[in-house]
């Protein structure tokens, strides 16, 4: 994680410096989704008939019937949080960001970090 120092003026003109941290995150959340059609492409098409709004297709598996295809589908959310902290230094503002992260998420990117 790429650090902000931020450089702090209080009213007794001393200067406090902190970290600042962002990162984003997405849930690991993850459905199944299944339809059928005549044909692998059919099937295919049909699939993104039934994913969920806010929901992405992460990988589709096929399995030939005797008239038809059926597709299953793994999609996972595309929703993004972005979250920040800050600390007296790198550890702590680490360790208080790391608290924020709701389980099962992960670290996607960095995101722009902001002074502020």
């Amino acid at each position: 994680m790429a650090p902000v120092l931020l450089l702090l003026q209080n009213f007794s003109d001393e200067y406090h410096v902190r970290v600042r941290l962002s990162v984003t995150v997405r849930s690991l959340h993850t459905e199944c989704v299944s339809a059928e059609g005549v044909d692998r492409d059919d099937a295919r098409a049909r699939i993104f008939d039934v994913v969920p709004d806010g929901f992405e297709v992460v990988t589709i598996g096929y399995i030939a019937l005797e008239d038809s295809v059926r597709a299953t589908a793994i999609v996972r959310s595309n929703e993004t949080e972005t979250l920040t902290a800050d600390g007296r230094d790198l550890d702590e503002a680490r360790s208080r960001l790391l608290a924020l992260v709701p389980p099962p998420s992960r670290r996607l990117a960095e995101a722009h970090i902001t002074a502020g």
